[in-house]
């Protein structure tokens, strides 16, 4: 029981404090797919405004990722 109390609270504090490690992970990698995305249109023959905002429109809202 005891074992289990200081796993479950070395999860939680985890959690807690790695929160902000999470979130900017998932922003560079958010990033690189956007990056991704907008080179495929932009070998497709867009031009860059286009492809970027194609990528946007394709990845979806960060907003909802994140």
């Amino acid at each position: 029981m005891l074992r289990q109390f200081w796993i479950d609270a070395r999860v939680r504090l985890a959690a807690l404090f790695g929160r902000r490690h999470i979130r900017a992970r998932a922003e560079e990698e958010l990033q690189f797919h956007l990056a991704m995305l907008e080179q495929r249109y932009l070998k497709s023959g867009l031009a860059p405004g286009e492809a970027r905002a194609q990528a946007r429109r394709e990845l979806g809202n960060p907003t909802l990722i994140t």
